[in-house]
């Protein structure tokens, strides 16, 4: 309502994260909005890849192992790359978020040491589109906090994108990156029900969302320069 900022919404900050996530979910919070400097490990190593991969706290250790810094984080660190991505190339990126700027401009400049290695860091740049959810392909919460049923990113079928399979050929048998499939495959967005996989240029709903849609130049009356790009989303 007008008026009302942060501090007064700050004491009820468990009930507003219940409203969005699920009561059981211990990582439920809310907290006033600030910046966050955000760094990313490109080639972490895990020390087995076979193995589930170690956890935010674990990561936050080995990063603050052999240093005399002493970081503020905003949160802890996490890995970007799925585990299962991570099981097949060996390595996977790791997302770090500071609260200083100090914190960031550290590790850019140092490097980190994670696992035994001494790694490169790179500054975080979001693209700003939504992530679908891996369980049931929502473009409005993560798997984290997703209580819906599976639901198929190629066919809207109720079981995972992962789960897809074929009852003609074996195309699904192997890994293939993204939302490739076999020319059998009836294609059903499950954001807007069109004939293409979700997440796909045809489809307004993801195009709306995600600002990946047809763009249009504006230009000056009288056929001057170039003044800014619309999106017609």
């Amino acid at each position: 309502m007008p008026g009302l900022t942060a501090v007064d919404l700050e004491p009820h900050s468990a009930l507003i994260a219940s409203a969005f996530l699920p009561q059981e979910a211990a990582f439920a919070g809310a907290a006033r909005d600030s910046v966050w400097y955000k760094a990313v490990i490109p080639d972490a190593i895990p020390p087995d890849p076979s193995q589930p991969l170690p956890s935010s706290q674990v990561l936050q250790a080995e990063v603050e192992d052999y240093v005399q810094h002493c970081f503020s984080w905003a949160a802890p660190p996490i890995w970007l790359t799925p585990a299962s991505r991570v099981a097949e190339q060996g390595s996977g990126s790791v997302l770090l978020s500071f609260s200083r700027e100090e914190d960031l401009e550290y590790v850019l400049r140092n490097g980190v040491f994670l696992f035994g290695r001494a790694l490169r860091v790179r500054r975080f740049r979001d693209s700003g589109r939504p992530r679908p959810c891996s369980n049931c392909c929502s473009l409005e919460h993560s798997v984290r906090a997703c209580s819906q049923a599976p639901r198929c990113g190629l066919c809207s079928g109720g079981h995972l994108t992962s789960e897809h399979r074929c009852g003609e050929c074996d195309f699904f048998d192997d890994a293939h990156e993204g939302l490739a499939h076999c020319g059998h495959t009836a294609l059903c967005c499950p954001h807007c029900g069109g004939s293409h996989a979700m997440c796909d240029s045809a489809c307004r709903v993801w195009t709306r969302r995600s600002g990946a849609g047809p763009r249009r130049v504006r230009r000056k009356r009288g056929g001057g320069q170039e003044a800014s790009a619309m999106d017609l989303s």
